[in-house]
């Protein structure tokens, strides 16, 4: 992948080359550049699915701007009135070749990423369908998902992967709004032994802030950028939460659970060391028989090493959960 900057000077340089290659064939100024900026533009395009966003931006702009150029290079050569006509009948065709180009190129990264999760199943004996009926807990979990409604009991995901880790039920999902680029959102919901109180992680966040130790002069550089990486996301997920992480006030439960009594309950020393190791989902939560996390949105769905390692975290984080001292906060199965 490559940032914005520098696809822009690779394009400008490679269409520079390109259009003083065709002048030196002997073409006329305005069809060299006009070809110097088709050519580069086509090769943006093209080349954007390995290289990123960025290149087909700037492909796409470079094809933009070879439309006015093909319009100096028919009215040259055509005079004006016939010139435009033509010049316009190409630009329009161009752009419509354009439309179907990126669209075949967006169907096959989709397909890429599926093929990717298909092989993650098979690797790891799971299913993988394409789309299929997913679990939405509740109205909490609703919530957090992309484009569901708060009172949907069930929803449509997409790269669907369900099967089991360390004896724990697992589905794993994509959510993204139709239409709408850089919506995807990965989803985790792993089945526990029995229905519980809602519960958000982010208490434990709350509370590893608030009993954050203060800054060491004796700390490293890289434990310090550390520090302050954690902290950053903690306070992200709390805001995402309404809740302003610098309030100088004692952490209050009942902002976080159904049940103070059973986050407290669940909340013991090993719960909280394996939910905050290192990778752990940032955002995660308990809504009924079911552990969540989310990620994204974004561009695209969770790779397969980061599905399978989150996976992995959250399964062992319900092995730490003290399932007799929760016993008496079981609910009702929905």
């Amino acid at each position: 992948m490559i940032g914005p900057r520098l696809a822009a000077l690779t394009g400008l340089g490679v269409t520079l080359l390109v259009a003083v290659g065709l002048a030196k064939m002997g073409l006329p100024t305005p069809a060299a550049v006009t070809g110097g900026l088709t050519i580069t533009g086509w090769g943006g395009v093209l080349l954007s699915r390995r290289l990123g966003r960025a290149c087909l931006a700037l492909g796409l702009a470079l094809l933009t701007l070879s439309v006015f150029s093909l319009v100096a290079a028919f009215s040259n050569l055509l005079g004006k009135p016939l010139g435009i006509t033509v010049a316009l009948a190409v630009a329009a065709a161009e752009a419509g070749l354009a439309v179907l180009v990126v669209k075949a190129l967006r169907l096959r990264a989709g397909q890429a990423a599926q093929h990717r999760r298909a092989a993650l199943a098979a690797a790891r004996g799971w299913q993988f369908a394409p789309t299929a009926e997913v679990p939405v807990a509740g109205p909490e979990t609703a919530g957090r998902l992309v484009a569901v409604a708060n009172d949907a009991r069930s929803t449509t995901g997409s790269s669907v992967l369900t099967g089991t880790a360390d004896g724990v039920p697992i589905t794993v999902f994509d959510r993204s709004r139709a239409g709408e680029r850089g919506s995807t959102q990965t989803v985790w919901a792993l089945r526990l032994p029995f229905a519980l109180p809602y519960f958000s992680g982010a208490y434990l966040h709350a509370l590893a802030l608030q009993e954050q130790p203060p800054r060491s002069d004796t700390m490293s550089s890289a434990d310090l950028l550390t520090q302050h990486i954690m902290e950053s996301v903690k306070r992200q997920v709390l805001q995402k939460h309404g809740i302003d992480p610098d309030a100088p006030r004692a952490v209050d439960a009942a902002a976080y659970t159904d049940d103070p009594g059973f986050a407290e309950a669940l909340t013991t020393a090993s719960v909280r060391a394996a939910a905050g190791a290192d990778g752990f989902p940032p955002e995660w939560w308990i809504e009924g028989d079911l552990l969540y996390a989310v990620d994204g949105p974004g561009a695209a769905g969770a790779a397969p090493d980061h599905v399978s390692a989150w996976t992995d975290q959250m399964a062992a984080l319900i092995r730490q959960f003290p399932w007799p001292a929760l016993e008496p906060y079981r609910r009702p199965a929905a």
